[in-house]
């Protein structure tokens, strides 16, 4: 009795059945090679900047689709001027959609259509850098990013995923002194400490 009990529990590890599924996160990082690095940014007026979307499949099967619309609190601080989706031959089918350029980017939509056609989406277990928004600083403040569901369908192995989660990220522009004013900031220090020495 106690082999049977074994042998059905371990028909049930092989076929993932007893597996816990723990749903898609998607979230943003100030690392192209580290998942983890955070996701507060600091940027001077006028810099150019990224962030980096990450994908975590914590669901049972392949991600086939990825809707997605990255947006920012307040619009006026930043532009985006480009959004890069990583991999786009190898992991997704046809022509990936970068989405519209705004304070950042909306309507951004791949899908794969697996093995057969070539491409894997993203598997099971894994964490993958999904592509790089970058950005000008137009406006001193403080702005948060935030991901949601797009126009395009989020699917995992042909249905919903198990859990959706969105992570956010915070990009904080300081107000940087003009050349100019920098210059006279300098000749005076200057005069100052001439000024000391006679």
């Amino acid at each position: 009795m106690k082999q049977i009990g074994l042998v059905v529990i371990l028909l049930c590890l092989l076929s993932g059945s007893v597996r816990a599924q723990s749903g898609v996160d998607v979230f943003y990082s100030t690392s192209s090679t580290d998942s983890a690095a955070g996701s507060s940014l600091e940027l001077g007026l006028g810099e150019t900047g990224s962030i980096f979307v990450w994908v975590t499949n914590g669901d049972l099967g392949p991600i086939e689709g990825l809707g997605l619309n990255f947006l920012s609190s307040v619009s006026a601080i930043l532009q985006a001027t480009g959004f890069n989706i990583e991999d786009p031959v190898g992991r997704w089918t046809g022509f990936p959609l970068t989405g519209d350029l705004g304070d950042l980017v909306t309507g951004s939509n791949v899908i794969s259509l697996g093995l057969l056609a070539g491409d894997t989406g993203i598997l099971p277990n894994e964490t993958l850098l999904h592509g790089e928004i970058t950005f000008q600083a137009t406006a001193a403040g403080l702005t948060d990013l935030s991901i949601q569901e797009g126009r395009g369908v989020i699917a995992v192995d042909g249905a919903a995923p198990s859990s959706l989660r969105f992570g956010s990220a915070t990009v904080t522009v300081s107000a940087v002194p003009e050349p100019g004013s920098a210059l006279i900031g300098v000749l005076g220090v200057s005069a100052l400490l001439l000024r000391r020495r006679r």
